[in-house]
């Protein structure tokens, strides 16, 4: 799998060539889209974030750019991690590690649990089934034809083919969330990003 390839001296190389390839995607699909579309400012200050395999951070480093009244904590693998606080937060928000707004830890996601705090920072892609001017393709072929969402698409069979991995599913989220007592609130649509929203059940 892609999490037991990044243990190879190969895997470590590629992993952090994906974290910062992954930064710069964040620009291309927009996904700033993701703190300004969903309702952040509505929560009070100190209010904890907890981005779970979120990389080197980039979508926190901008949540926490646009709140600086949220506490993020980034968790993901101990290289990525060690990546994110030596190298690429110290270059471009050493403001938040100095102000204590991010923490950093390191997970074994086969072993570890996420750290329990407020809300979780992820994203999930899905069709909307229920309009008929989007007709379910059949397998294997791409939900809408490949049509529209195509970088996601693209993403997605990119992951498959070179990491054998792809993003989860909505389906997937709600049923990970529930097995740790969470229940699904909303699916936030944001341009090419989506956000899942989960409240204690």
């Amino acid at each position: 799998t892609h999490i037991q390839h990044q243990v190879t001296p190969e895997g470590a190389q590629q992993g952090a060539l994906l974290g910062i390839g992954m930064h710069g995607w964040n620009d291309v699909v927009q996904a700033s889209a993701v703190y300004l579309d969903f309702p952040w400012d509505k929560y009070p200050p100190g209010t904890t974030v907890n981005d779970v395999g979120g990389g080197i951070g980039s979508m926190a480093m901008e949540l926490i750019k646009a709140y600086p009244n949220l506490q993020l904590k980034l968790q993901d693998l101990p290289d990525r991690i060690h990546q994110a606080e030596t190298e690429i937060w110290p270059k471009f928000l050493p403001s938040a590690i100095a102000e204590k707004q991010i923490e950093f830890k390191a997970m074994d996601f086969f072993v570890d649990s996420p750290i329990e705090d407020e809300y979780v920072l992820q994203h999930a892609n899905q069709l909307d089934t229920s309009n008929p001017a989007f007709p379910v393709a059949p397998k294997p072929m791409l939900p809408n034809y490949g049509a529209g969402r195509i970088r996601q698409y693209n993403l997605d069979l990119a992951l498959m083919a070179t990491q054998n991995s792809r993003g989860r599913t909505l389906e997937e989220f709600i049923d990970i969330a529930s097995k740790a007592d969470l229940q699904f609130v909303k699916l936030w649509y944001a341009g090419e990003m989506g956000m899942v929203e989960f409240q204690a059940a």
